[in-house]
């Protein structure tokens, strides 16, 4: 996955074999953009769709969610991928942040993790 950043940073992330399959698939079933967006705006295939917002209400709309933006993903993303053993280190790259202050902020550990820490160590000092 290729874009830009918030700051017009250029970014560069793999994704999951998941993801880069569903991405193929999608290349398939809908036209694709000369330009390469996954969702090409409907008048002019090298601009990228300006209603994404719109889109992801009605999803959400569909889904029976509420309070839910597009950025959250990335905080479900951070806590998944810490509660899943990785490093905050290794997450923040994945998120393209430059600190790991950052990757704290959006990374939020849930307490079966911590027990499980916590067991961890009680079976270390047995």
């Amino acid at each position: 996955l290729k874009g830009a950043t918030r700051i017009r940073r250029s970014l560069r992330r793999p994704l999951s074999d998941e993801a880069a399959d569903l991405l193929r698939a999608w290349r398939i079933a809908s036209p694709i953009s000369p330009a390469g967006w996954v969702f090409p705006n409907t008048e002019d295939a090298n601009n990228p769709r300006p209603d994404l917002k719109k889109i992801w209400d009605r999803v959400c709309s569909r889904a029976e969610l509420t309070d839910v933006r597009v950025h959250d993903l990335r905080h479900s993303f951070a806590s998944a991928a810490v509660n899943a053993g990785a490093s905050l280190h290794v997450v923040g790259k994945a998120l393209g942040h430059a600190d790991v202050r950052t990757t704290e902020r959006y990374a939020h550990v849930m307490d079966s993790s911590i027990r499980d820490v916590a067991n961890a160590v009680s079976r270390v000092l047995r």
